[in-house]
């Protein structure tokens, strides 16, 4: 789990960049500010989140009840993928950057594999033209709200020993957007591919020359260089994919007004960090603490105020794995969860989780 910040590679950084030498092939983005490469001949990278690739102990918990002694139903899991391919060097998620080798968002999934002509995404199934090089991070790609379509990030330029993955000789990145399989044009950088919300129209920004571009549907409009930075978020009045640090580390309270959930600090900052979350009632001024944890995000009461849910990490003896909390209760260990959400009636949260190179969509009833 990362806090993601905006930002883009800048031409100061050819200087660097050129040093490196790295196998050529698919690229993700570690923060806004740099990117790294897979690096198909090393072991898995690791992340903040997940330090790990140990397969967890995968036994959910039996008998689990919320704080109100209400039992919850067990979770239906859905494999939404499962990537065995020979690119096992690294996987880029949409939310959370976890160093391997695929996309998923909801049922939805793409998962990377190579030949030789390049790197092929195959996106619920079906397989994509090769490319020499693709981006991955959650501003890279996107998938319709409805999951019939995906566009992602790609580039011809690939490898050359002389740092020249990221751009030519003039300095410039030369990227374009795919989407469905069909290639856009060719530009500098290109930022934020997103679909309409009926998913007929697709719109991402882009900059050549010196100039910023929104483009919907082929057609270029002129924007400043802070739009580009700033407002391409939004290029469809919603968020494709929303912030999931809203409430890190922040005091939430319930709907109902009667419980605040809160987080400690960081009880270490030469080791592993202790997080505890609290809570609090707030006519009677009763808690309850939970932890430790090693990090904790997407922290959500239900819209019935019942139950409190959030995503966490755990470094313990046993191996370090993630888990949905609920009610102060762990469910399943994964190597990683991420994507949670609440369904449109609240009765139950739905997420993702990885165990190895297996991929899930999970659903949680809670009432």
């Amino acid at each position: 789990m990362k806090n993601l910040q905006k930002g883009f590679i800048v031409p100061v950084l050819l200087a660097i960049i050129a040093l490196l030498v790295v196998g050529g092939g698919v690229y993700i983005y570690v923060s806004k500010k740099t990117e790294t490469p897979v690096n198909t001949e090393t072991s898995p990278a690791t992340n903040q989140q997940n330090t790990s690739n140990n397969t967890p102990a995968n036994t959910p918990p039996s008998g689990q009840t919320d704080n109100n002694g209400v039992s919850l139903a067990q979770p239906t899991k859905q494999v939404i993928c499962s990537n065995n391919s020979a690119v096992t060097g690294q996987i880029s998620d949409t939310q959370y950057q976890n160093n391997l080798n695929f996309v998923a968002k909801g049922k939805n999934c793409a998962t990377v594999t190579q030949n030789f002509n390049g790197y092929i995404l195959n996106v619920n199934g079906s397989p994509t033209s090769a490319y020499a090089t693709v981006f991955l991070a959650f501003y890279n790609q996107n998938f319709s709200p409805d999951g019939k379509h995906f566009a992602f990030t790609a580039s011809d330029l690939k490898d050359n020993g002389r740092g020249d993955f990221y751009f030519n000789l003039n300095g410039k990145f030369q990227r374009y957007i795919v989407s469905d399989n069909v290639r856009g044009k060719t530009y500098d950088d290109v930022y934020r591919p997103q679909y309409s919300q009926d998913g007929n129209h697709l719109g991402y920004c882009a900059k050549i020359s010196g100039q910023y571009f929104k483009v919907i549907d082929g057609q270029e409009q002129q924007i400043s260089e802070s739009d580009y930075s700033n407002s391409c978020d939004l290029l469809f009045g919603y968020n494709p994919n929303p912030d999931i640090n809203q409430n890190l580390h922040k005091d939430i309270t319930s709907p109902d007004g009667k419980k605040i959930l809160s987080e400690s600090p960081c009880a270490n900052t030469r080791a592993e960090c202790a997080i505890y979350k609290t809570i609090t009632n707030v006519s009677t001024g009763a808690n309850t603490k939970y932890g430790p944890y090693s990090m904790v995000t997407q922290n959500i009461f239900s819209p019935d105020s019942k139950h409190f849910l959030y995503i966490a990490s755990f470094a313990k003896s046993t191996g370090q794995y993630d888990a949905l909390v609920i009610d102060g209760k762990e469910g399943e260990h994964y190597n990683e969860v991420f994507n949670l959400n609440l369904s449109a009636d609240g009765k139950s949260a739905t997420y993702n989780a990885r165990s190895q190179n297996t991929i899930y969509y999970i659903v949680q009833p809670l009432n």
